[in-house]
């Protein structure tokens, strides 16, 4: 049996010794990233009850890495092991973010995203966002201001198109995440999130100029609306690393009730129209989010 004692550096990280609980001679030194669970890089040594070395060699992500020699606990002979290809890489599950480091619990972010792509035959959108995202610990809290445009196509039988109905949102996103789980391996952490979106929106018309209506009525393409909404929801989540650095990207799936305020004009033919102000409408959203980020150094 043993006891550990973590020695912080300033640089990060800690020098760990593990010592005999009956002789306080050390049993292991070495460095690691965090204390619990210990994730070992560098150079590590390993001793016999009497003190002298047992084995000495290099951890690499916490696996061992090139060659070790192993000493008998005479002295009197040693062994070379090659672990260039024998390490297997270990697993290692918290419920701390990947990248916590206990010296340093606060970190900031910068995410965002410029996307576009087709749901469905005619269905597309666009948006762009830019936020910041504040971590302490396993808790973190986020603000973006997005862009999200929608955009319907409408086509004859021949699949021309004839007019497209567009809907903008413009919003911000508060959100707040709570860590859960975290794993070594994939580089990723798995987390809880509560979140609102507060903004507006515009929905219209867009006739194609080239497109040939005749004698059909199309008073409807001037109808318009506008007005303001409010979603908070839930939803679960993870985060994916690229390699130990601040980069990766971070896709949530999400429950919302969206509670919208909204002045319609609806123009019924070229001398009936119908103006409706304040209509409220409740309405439940599922969704699934993904942004880009960047975690800023210590």
């Amino acid at each position: 049996m043993y006891y550990r004692i973590a020695d912080p550096q300033t640089d990060g990280g800690y020098i760990i010794t593990d010592y005999y609980l009956s002789t306080n001679i050390p049993q292991m030194t070495g460095f690691s990233r965090t204390i619990e669970p210990v994730y070992l890089e560098g150079k590590c040594t390993y001793y016999f009850p009497s003190g002298k070395k047992e084995s000495e060699g290099f951890y690499e992500k916490n696996l061992k890495t090139d060659v070790w020699i192993r000493w008998t606990e005479t002295g009197n002979d040693s062994t070379l092991e090659n672990y260039t290809t024998k390490g297997k890489k270990e697993n290692i599950t918290t419920n701390m973010p990947f990248l916590y480091d206990t010296l340093h619990p606060f970190s900031i972010a910068a995410r965002g995203k410029v996307a576009s792509f087709f749901i469905i035959e005619d269905v597309f959108f666009l948006t762009y966002s830019l936020g910041t995202e504040l971590a302490y610990k396993r808790h973190s809290l986020g603000v973006d201001y997005s862009w999200f445009r929608w955009r319907y196509e409408e086509d004859d039988n021949e699949d021309v198109g004839m007019y497209s109905q567009y809907e903008l949102r413009k919003y911000f996103h508060v959100d707040y995440k709570l860590t859960f789980l975290s794993f070594s391996r994939p580089e990723m952490d798995v987390y809880f999130n509560l979140y609102d979106k507060i903004g507006e929106y515009t929905m219209w018309y867009d006739k194609y100029e080239e497109y040939d209506f005749g004698t059909r009525p199309m008073a409807f393409l001037q109808s318009s609306a506008k007005g303001t909404f409010n979603e908070p929801g839930i939803g679960f989540g993870f985060r994916k690393y690229a390699e130990k650095t601040g980069f990766g990207f971070d896709c949530s799936v999400n429950y919302g009730y969206r509670m919208s305020d909204t002045n319609e004009k609806n123009y019924i033919t070229t001398t009936q129209t119908d103006f409706r102000e304040h209509v409220k409408v409740d309405r439940d959203v599922f969704y699934m989010r993904m942004n880009c980020f960047y975690i800023f150094g210590k």
